[in-house]
């Protein structure tokens, strides 16, 4: 990443003054558990050496104002700004500011750093935790770990995107040479040590995925699939879901749950489901920033084998990161590929640039993210990183980078 002392001169030459604190967020890749986080299903990621950093000082009119190395324009909060009426950057800021809070003099921000944006990388989740984090010293209220990722899960939430947690705790929590299993029922996480004989490529498909704008009304309907699908299979198995209905709530062993998964309609809406299992529309639709329309087709069945077995692989990611399998490893995230296309968030792109990398030597290669655009991720040995990087450039253009499992959130 670029160094804290890069962001300082900026910061330096911006606000005429030095920061009260820097804050880094990394990047992460997620190396298992795509379009599960939100269904309660657990999750395994990694930090990256890519981050962003926010430089944090005073105010002197009540305003959050900013500069950025990557966003086009200077930013001018006033504090109290909708976020959904807002693009760009500033809708992240300002739910920053709306989650955090902001000094009664207002706060000046430098953001800069290398992580590249609207890639599926979790640019958006690193910029609002970081920026979170800088609030909260600049109102010397300094908050734990626990706290901020609270913060920043409701920040994002309010721009209109009914996300997980997943990105939020592996940024906060990921320690160097690691990735971290996340579990949500019951809560928990644990470090996974990943080893040495693994290495890990990612690159561009050539195609933007920016969550918060023109795919937000997708990624919403499979949040929305995934609470049908936990409702139709606990009415089968008579299991609780809670509310919203999360599938993790069920457990991924729970008997029958094959069968169940089996007897979902191909098709339905959350409204055929509310009228046949007497559950309230409104637990299956309702979002954190308005509400998701009831009669919208949704894909169930197919969603409830992604859910099951991405799950699933979890586990045997897990296991073979410890032993350094590379082709179990590899295995794994072909098969999650191919779930992932068959939800439909595998662009053109995409699928060019896994196949690429494959074809270039490496072991698998998956979307990593929410997909419909951004980045894939490879693994192979460390002797083919070069050529499984350059076969996705060739194929793509590129970006294409080595990338390794690095520390969380930090200062400085």
């Amino acid at each position: 990443m670029k160094s804290a002392e890069t962001l300082l001169a900026m910061h330096r030459r911006a606000w005429n003054a030095d920061p009260l604190a820097i804050v880094t967020a990394p990047g992460r890749v997620n190396l298992m558990g795509d379009h599960v986080d939100y269904a309660h299903v657990p999750v395994l990621p990694m930090a990256i050496q890519l981050g962003t950093r926010v430089g944090v000082g005073p105010g002197t009119d009540g305003r959050l104002r900013g500069i950025s190395s990557a966003a086009r324009g200077l930013l001018y909060l006033r504090g109290d700004e909708a976020p959904t009426e807002l693009d760009g950057w500033a809708q992240y800021a300002a739910a920053a500011v709306a989650a955090a809070g902001m000094p009664e003099s207002g706060a000046v921000i430098t953001v800069g750093g290398d992580l590249p944006i609207t890639g599926g990388l979790s640019s958006s989740s690193a910029f609002v935790l970081a920026t979170v984090a800088a609030l909260t010293i600049a109102q010397g209220t300094a908050a734990d770990l626990e706290r901020l990722v609270e913060l920043a899960v409701a920040a994002e939430r309010s721009i209109g995107v009914e996300g997980g947690s997943m990105d939020q705790i592996v940024i906060a929590h990921a320690s160097r040479g690691n990735a971290l299993r996340i579990d949500f029922e019951p809560p928990g996480r644990r470090q996974v040590p990943i080893h040495e004989g693994l290495a890990w490529v990612i690159a561009s498909s050539g195609e933007a995925a920016p969550k918060g704008s023109r795919v937000r009304a997708a990624y919403n309907a499979l949040a929305v699939t995934a609470r049908a699908v936990a409702v139709l299979v606990g009415s089968s198995l008579g299991r609780a879901v809670g509310r919203p209905p999360r599938f993790g709530s069920i457990g991924l062993n729970a008997s029958g749950l094959e069968e169940a998964i089996d007897a979902l309609p191909l098709t339905t809406t959350a409204r055929a489901v509310a009228d046949v299992t007497h559950t309230p529309v409104t637990d299956m639709t309702t979002m954190s920033a308005g509400a998701f329309d009831p009669d919208v087709a949704l894909e169930l069945q197919r969603f409830g084998r992604h859910l099951l077995s991405e799950g699933r692989r979890v586990d045997a990611v897990e296991a073979a990161l410890l032993t350094g399998d590379l082709a179990g490893v590899g295995h794994a995230m072909a098969e999650s590929h191919a779930s992932l296309a068959s939800i439909g968030v595998v662009t053109p792109g995409l699928a060019r640039v896994v196949d690429a990398m494959c074809d270039a030597g490496a072991a698998g290669a998956r979307v990593t993210g929410a997909g419909f655009g951004g980045y894939a991720v490879a693994v192979c040995s460390p002797d083919q990183v070069a050529v499984v990087r350059n076969g996705a450039v060739d194929a793509t253009g590129g970006p294409a980078v080595e990338v390794r499992p690095s520390e969380g959130l930090h200062y400085g």
